[in-house]
């Protein structure tokens, strides 16, 4: 039966907060069909949607509005998002639709007249029919706009006045655009382009009046950091009869010995109980840091590498230094995962070729090696974490190319022992579940 120890040194909590959030548009404009695409309505009180009485070619019109996400703080995870624009005319009812816009667009001067609704002569920069930005040698791929014909929300205008948009694919896009800014170029709304006399004029950003506004409810996500030592560690010493281990001593060996023998790699494995964790945890960062304790005289620099381990093994009782020590029973060894019982299937460990970290190894006595947080690190523990039965560890490969440039590293049983430093957040269960 394994004995698990685990040391829990720090356990540091950030309050969560549920927040909801007001953001202005920061740019409107509206899409009136022309074959010139010469018309535009950027600083108009309103922008509009759906399909007047004109004729055939002229007569459609398309809204477009941008919010700058920016306003939500980092790490923020967005539950709901609404849409509230304000209807000031319009033969109803009719139904309208929300659109990713896939390009960016320009919103300039150009004030139309009376009721708007014939848009006036764009100005340079302004989005038209034809043109994103106006005389700036930028038109859209395809006339009416550039923008994902998947429908993020649906609402029918049945009355003047505000009306909420809200759905989850709404939702979703816009925590999309929030983690990748450069995305996000705003809504296109869509009326009935099929019926004439459906257009529906809304209140824009210059409106003192309703002017739309994108309401966000977010989560800062409750944040914990816990730092753990090793539960086990052990050093692969290279031989033929894979018999020398190092279970139980205060020193892990990576790199090349400068022995006479032609056996001279060491590989540390070390491995955490991660069970402090819960499996519904979502780890965000990873760092892992040891110290070394032994550097032999003209040592050169050196990145050190961790892989993902894929096989079980073991930690006796054997003690040694640089030369190890006669393995004791479920030692791992360079042949066994647990000796003499249990063999790797590849001599020297099993572990994934794909790197999860590096680390720069100086020539100082008592220097920290720090595996600093990657993609990869943060799988390896997030796999872990939802399933304890594949969490092997990792091994540790030093500069296995020259001779006399192996390091000694402080193991747990050493004075400094490894130091896992994991950084997650649990999510909020009540809003999971959809309770408020």
């Amino acid at each position: 039966m394994k004995t698990i120890i685990i040391t829990l040194l720090t356990f540091v909590m950030f309050n969560a907060a549920a927040i909801s959030l007001e953001i202005p548009a920061d740019k409107d404009n509206t899409l009136y069909e022309t074959a010139t695409g010469d018309l535009s309505n950027g600083a108009g009180d309103y922008f509009f949607a759906g399909r007047n009485n004109q004729a055939a070619g002229i007569s459609i019109r398309r809204g477009l509005l941008h919010f700058d996400l920016t306003s939500i703080p980092a790490g923020a995870i967005i539950n709901d998002v609404s849409l509230e624009i304000t209807n000031s005319q319009g033969n109803l009812p009719t139904n309208i639709t929300l659109h990713a816009l896939t390009s960016d667009w320009g919103e300039a001067g150009s004030n139309a007249m009376g009721g708007e609704g014939s848009g006036i002569m764009a100005e340079s920069g302004d989005a038209t029919w034809t043109q994103n930005f106006y005389e700036e040698s930028s038109s859209w791929l395809t006339n009416g706009g550039d923008f994902d014909s998947n429908v993020l929300a649906t609402a029918q205008v049945t009355a003047g006045g505000p009306i909420l948009i809200s759905g989850p694919a709404l939702t979703t896009q816009i925590q999309q655009w929030y983690d990748t800014p450069a995305s996000n170029f705003g809504l296109l709304i869509q009326g009935d382009e099929s019926t004439l006399g459906t257009a529906v004029r809304f209140n824009s950003r210059e409106n003192l009046t309703g002017p739309p506004k994108l309401v966000v409810d977010y989560d800062i996500p409750i944040e914990l950091q816990a730092q753990l030592n090793p539960v086990k560690d052990n050093t692969l010493y290279e031989t033929d009869t894979g018999s020398t281990s190092n279970g139980a001593g205060t020193r892990l060996f990576i790199g090349k010995t400068g022995s006479n023998a032609g056996l001279k790699k060491r590989r540390a494995v070390l491995e955490f109980d991660l069970s402090s964790i819960p499996p519904i945890a979502t780890i965000h960062s990873v760092d892992l840091s040891v110290m070394t304790t032994n550097t032999p005289p003209a040592a050169n620099q050196f990145d050190a590498s961790l892989h993902l381990l894929l096989s079980e093994w073991g930690e006796g009782t054997s003690n040694s230094s640089g030369n190890g020590a006669p393995a004791t029973s479920n030692d791992a060894t360079w042949l066994h995962n647990f000796f003499d019982t249990s063999n790797w299937n590849t001599p020297g460990g099993d572990y994934s070729s794909t790197v999860s970290a590096t680390a720069a190894v100086g020539t100082t006595n008592g220097e920290v090696i720090n595996f600093a947080s990657t993609v990869d690190l943060v799988a390896d523990v997030q796999l872990w974490i939802e399933n304890e039965n594949v969490n092997h560890g990792w091994i540790i490969l030093g500069d296995e190319l020259t001779d006399r440039n192996a390091r000694g590293l402080s193991s747990r049983e050493g004075t400094s022992p490894p130091v896992l430093t994991v950084s997650y957040s649990i999510p909020d269960l009540i809003f999971e579940d959809g309770f408020e």
